[in-house]
């Protein structure tokens, strides 16, 4: 985990992104945690600066001549989804390997797919979604998640 976080840092380094000393990128169950250090975080103040040049986008990606971007919607999701799904494939060859490297390697199910019960799901993960879908009630998720003929998904 430790060689995750520092081609993560030396990639960061290299594509000029500055990260705050006050913040600490640490190893745990789930892969990687930012934490902040003993010193407090004033409010409004800037702890990382990307820039433009490092965003991975539709626009951005190596396949970026086949892929039709979009400004909003499930569009631009699928365009993203495209680009990042490229740039994973193409592994160290991707100019964002330091950052794809350091992301979970689970796959974490779309809430369209939370209290639905496969067959390498649990019961305990079926309630967990069941349990998680009711955070989305009464949000913009929530909007998404109807089928075109207005029948709720979830």
């Amino acid at each position: 985990m430790e060689h995750r976080i520092t081609t993560l840092l030396n990639w960061c380094t290299t594509i000029n992104i500055e990260i705050d000393e006050k913040l600490q990128i640490v190893p745990d169950a789930a892969g990687l945690t930012v934490y902040s250090g003993a010193t407090p975080i004033e409010p409004l103040q800037t702890l990382v600066k990307i820039p433009k040049t490092a965003v991975l986008s539709a626009k951005s990606c190596s396949a970026s001549q086949f892929i039709e971007s979009s400004p909003y919607g499930l569009e631009a999701q699928l365009a993203l989804s495209l680009a990042l799904l490229v740039e994973i494939e193409r592994r160290t060859s991707s100019r964002w390997y330091g950052y794809l490297q350091s992301l979970p390697d689970t796959v974490v199910s779309l809430p369209v797919f939370w209290g639905l019960e496969f067959e390498e799901g649990t019961l305990e993960d079926v309630e967990d979604g069941k349990d998680a879908l009711k955070w989305l009630k009464g949000t913009e998720v929530e909007k998404l998640l109807v089928g075109s003929d207005g029948t709720p998904l979830i």
